[in-house]
């Protein structure tokens, strides 16, 4: 999630743009976290926490492969 903080001066020399807009890219991710967060927090107490263990799994599994 934080990967992207030590590419934050690159941001503002290559896209001209002051530091606070760079550091968006830091906190829209946090933000976006947050949002899913309580968007499964309500789906898993639906449908079950099981479920949503194994699909995170899945997801984390896919990208794991397509990079070796």
């Amino acid at each position: 999630m934080y990967s992207v903080q030590p590419l934050l001066p690159f941001f503002t020399e290559q896209f001209h743009i002051s530091v606070s807009v760079a550091s968006l890219s830091v906190s829209m991710t946090t933000l976006s976290v947050i949002l899913g967060l309580i968007v499964l927090g309500f789906l898993s107490d639906r449908y079950g926490r099981v479920l949503f263990i194994h699909l995170s799994i899945v997801f984390t599994i896919i990208p794991f492969f397509s990079c070796h």
